[in-house]
């Protein structure tokens, strides 16, 4: 698989941001729509479970968005296949994917925190 993005979850770990499909068959253009957690200590790779994926028309409004890191998971914005957005948590220590709010708009391109 060929890598778009890493973001650093603290110690050893990483998620990873990933093109759909391998070596040379590799969707580059295309939005990276899988996550792995990589932990470079331990040397290991696992995939992230629980992601949307698109329906695959190329009409498809389906869309990750740029993440944000907020303490220890990833939460990515998701615009579905049925044009819904949503945040996504995603924790490097159970490989999952949790769907969390809805977002109610046109679209949610990236997400990031206010402070005062």
């Amino acid at each position: 698989y060929n890598l778009f993005r890493s973001y650093y979850m603290g110690g050893t770990t990483f998620i990873l941001s990933m093109y759909p499909g391998a070596n040379e068959n590799a969707t580059f253009g295309v939005a990276a729509d899988r996550f792995a957690v990589v932990d470079v200590a331990a040397e290991s790779f696992s995939w992230i479970t629980g992601i949307p994926t698109a329906s695959g028309a190329e009409e498809d409004p389906f869309e990750i968005g740029t993440p944000f890191i907020n303490g220890s998971v990833l939460i990515v914005p998701i615009t579905n296949s049925d044009n819904e957005n949503y945040l996504y948590s995603l924790d490097p220590s159970s490989l999952t994917a949790t769907q969390a709010s809805q977002v109610i708009g046109e679209g949610v391109k990236a997400v990031g925190k206010l402070s005062n």
